[in-house]
């Protein structure tokens, strides 16, 4: 597994064409604001839920363009290109059942209409999916993660400089530059994820310029202070790095780190625990740290949410339609506060798809978790899909929109997941 081979890896020969449309559409899918911080601040702590219903009902219409393009592209791209799709076990008949769970969905949602748009998005989503992971090798793949969340960083870092909110020193800040600072914290994760892949085995001057991409993703990320996309970074991170080191790189490691730990236990002493209680918060101030027992509100939404489980717990209420434009005003009301989804992946496939959507889901990714590592031993280069994986089941916990929204990164997900169910593996060194 720790053999290096011929590094022909080359940024010139890349299919830029490709990774430059790509970000087009994400561009207006996600979409992307270069003024977000500052439209976030304006409507921050708003209180009318009505407001929120209608800016559901009524969707993106650059959104709406954009996803019509992907698929357009996909149909394109797949009628045109000679595919080697196959279905790898049962991996891929659970992923075309969840499809199919989503679509039938719409037969007893509780908003027709809402679960149409939800599930078209999906469909076009995985579409696309199947058209892009077709065109790119495993080496291109991580070069088009690499590349895409890259630019998406950087550009919303000189976003946030020309609309001046950019205050790293300020407690209350948090770095968000085109998007939610939560999605640019999964955006920087990734990042590091797919650079440190790419850097392995590469040239002198690759790993260069890969060292410094994972050096600003790691400044970027812990300043989102986003705690669950911190954590999933380390942790993806942290399970790639098992998998491609020897046994030794691995004790070594683990009594650096209990030297540590003890180092910095003698050094805090009685401020120890305060130190641990500031890491969780990511130096978001008091108001987070108060907020930590009830995961920033999650338990009483997600309290509510099954309760109404227990009503439709085999179906659900339609593919990601439990928080819809008639639920949200009463949701809101219980809770106490305006959610967009019930900011859990696992809880959103148990309202909207019932016990049928979750177990499929928790197959799907157990069993793509369980290939990931098969083919790992027999090509290094797969190594990264099982850390993809570990880095999405851990955010799937506290976050929803990593599963149902358009962003790249769950676009890219599912491109792995293509990968791993419906294509032949690729041999090491390919």
């Amino acid at each position: 597994m720790n053999g290096t081979a011929v590094d022909t890896f080359s940024w010139r020969s890349l299919p830029w064409g490709l990774f430059l449309f790509i970000f087009g559409v994400f561009y207006f899918a996600t979409p992307f604001d270069f003024f977000w911080p500052v439209h976030f601040l304006k409507s921050f702590n708003i209180t009318d839920a009505a407001d929120a219903a209608a800016s559901m009902a009524h969707g993106n219409v650059r959104r709406q363009i954009a996803l019509g393009i992907l698929a357009l592209f996909a149909l394109w791209s797949l009628a045109r290109n000679r595919n080697r799709f196959r279905i790898n076990g049962l991996l891929g008949w659970l992923l075309m059942l969840y499809l199919a769970w989503a679509v039938l969905s719409i037969c007893w949602s509780m908003d027709p209409i809402f679960t149409i748009k939800r599930v078209a998005t999906l469909c076009i989503l995985s579409l696309g999916a199947l058209a892009v992971a077709d065109r790119l090798s495993l080496r291109e793949l991580m070069a088009f993660g690499v590349s895409i969340l890259f630019a998406t960083m950087w550009i919303g870092f000189f976003a946030e400089i020309h609309a001046g909110t950019f205050a790293p020193f300020n407690e209350e800040w948090r770095f968000a530059g085109l998007m939610h600072t939560v999605a640019m914290g999964w955006n920087c994760g990734l990042l590091i994820l797919l650079a440190t892949a790419l850097a392995r085995g590469r040239s002198r001057a690759n790993v260069v310029f890969l060292s410094l991409v994972i050096i600003s993703a790691f400044f970027f990320l812990l300043i989102t202070k986003s705690r669950m996309a911190v954590f999933s970074a380390f942790l993806g991170l942290g399970f790639y790095w098992l998998l491609t080191s020897s046994g030794s790189r691995k004790i070594t490691f683990f009594l650096f780190a209990v030297i540590g730990v003890c180092l910095l236990f003698l050094a805090l002493q009685d401020r120890f625990l305060p130190f641990l209680s500031d890491m969780t918060t990511l130096g978001r101030g008091e108001a987070a740290r108060e907020s930590v027992g009830t995961l920033t509100g999650r338990l009483p939404l997600w309290k509510d949410a099954l309760g109404y489980v227990l009503n439709r717990p085999i179906l659900g209420y339609g593919y990601n339609t439990f928080i819809n434009p008639d639920s949200i005003v009463t949701i809101a009301k219980t809770v106490g506060w305006i959610p967009s989804s019930v900011h859990s992946a696992y809880l959103d496939a148990l309202t909207g798809m019932g016990l049928v959507g979750l177990v499929t889901l928790l197959a799907v990714l157990g069993l793509a978790f369980g290939r990931a590592l098969e083919l790992t031993r027999r090509n290094p280069a797969y190594a990264f899909t099982a850390g993809l994986i570990v880095w999405l089941c851990y955010n799937f916990f506290l976050e929803a929109h990593l599963l149902t929204r358009p962003f790249f990164m769950t676009f890219y997900a599912m491109i792995v997941f293509v990968k791993l169910a419906f294509l032949p593996a690729e041999e090491a060194g390919s």
